[in-house]
C-alpha cells in the first residue's frame, strides 16, 4: 500500500503546479496524474457536469490503486469533494484558496481570483466569512482565465490583454496580495505580479495543500518509506498526439 500511487486530477494543466510541488517535497512517492483537458475548463460548467467530470476522473484514478487522490483543482473541490468523501474510501486531498494566509501575512486589499463557480460556492464564502473580518478580501471573477490559459499553453495564443483587463479595475485599490484561486493561474503569476505598480505578494496554497498532503499519508501510514526517487506517469482524456508531451513539458521543463 506505501508503494501505491497518489493520484492527482485536474480539469487540465493546472494540477500540474501542485504535482510539481509536491515532487520536491516527496520525491520518493509515486505518482498519476490525470488532466481532463478534453473537457476543460471546468469553470464556465453547471454545477451538475463539474460533478460528474470530476467523479469519472476520480473514478478512473480509484482503478489505478491509488492509495490517496489530490483534487488539484478548485471549482472541482467547491462542487464535488464534500459529496465524494462520502462514497470514497482512500483520503481526497483537495484545493483551498489561500485565503486565511494573506489575511495574516497582508495588511490591505486582497483580491481572491477564481472562476464563477468557485467564488460562488458555499465552501469559499465560508472561508472568507470565517477570516475576512474586516472585508479585505475582494472577490474577482475570471471565467474564461484557465480556458484562455489552457489555449495558450497548447496553442500558443497571447492573453495579456484578456489578463489585463481583469486586473485594470483594482490597479489603483491598494492591493498587497493576491490569492490564485485556480491551479492554472500559477502559468500566469509573474504576469499577474508586473501589471502592478506596489509589491504584490501571490498566494496560490499549493504549499498548504502538499503539505496536508504528507500529513494524511503519516497519519494513514501509508507514506512511502523507500530512498529510492519514485516514478510519475501522466495521463490525459485529450488524445492528441502532443497532448503527454506537452504535460511532460510543463511538469520537467522548468516552465511551472
Amino acid at each position: 500500500m506505501r508503494k501505491n500511487p497518489i493520484g492527482f486530477f485536474d480539469s487540465g494543466v493546472g494540477g500540474l503546479s501542485v504535482l510539481k510541488y509536491a515532487l520536491k517535497i516527496m520525491p520518493e512517492e509515486n505518482y498519476i496524474y490525470f488532466g481532463d483537458s478534453l473537457n476543460a475548463p471546468y469553470g464556465t460548467k453547471a454545477k451538475e457536469h463539474v460533478f460528474e467530470l470530476t467523479e469519472k476522473g476520480v473514478e478512473y484514478l480509484l482503478k489505478q490503486n491509488v492509495k490517496a487522490i489530490v483534487v488539484a483543482c478548485n471549482t472541482a473541490t467547491s462542487i464535488a469533494v464534500d459529496e465524494l468523501r462520502k462514497k470514497i474510501s482512500v483520503p481526497i486531498i483537495s484545493m483551498e484558496p489561500a485565503i486565511k494566509p494573506a489575511l495574516e501575512k497582508t495588511k490591505g486589499k486582497i483580491l481572491l481570483l477564481a472562476t464563477n463557480v468557485t467564488l460562488s460556492s458555499d465552501r469559499v464564502n465560508k472561508l472568507i466569512d470565517k477570516y475576512d473580518h474586516d472585508k479585505r478580501v475582494i472577490k474577482v471573477p475570471c471565467p474564461e482565465l484557465a480556458k484562455k490559459i489552457e489555449e495558450s499553453v497548447f496553442k500558443n495564443i497571447n492573453i495579456d490583454s484578456y489578463l489585463n483587463n481583469i486586473l485594470l479595475p483594482y490597479r489603483e485599490c491598494d492591493v498587497t496580495a493576491i490569492v490564485l484561486g485556480c491551479t492554472h493561474y500559477p502559468f500566469v503569476k509573474d504576469k499577474i505580479v508586473n501589471f502592478f505598480k506596489n509589491e504584490i505578494i501571490v498566494f496560490d496554497g499549493i504549499d498548504g495543500t502538499v503539505a496536508h498532503l504528507k500529513e494524511i499519508l503519516i497519519e494513514n501510514d501509508i507514506k512511502n518509506l523507500s530512498n529510492e526517487k519514485g516514478t510519475v506517469t501522466i495521463e490525459s482524456s485529450l488524445k492528441e498526439k502532443n497532448t503527454i508531451e506537452l504535460y511532460n513539458k510543463l511538469l520537467f521543463g522548468g516552465i511551472l
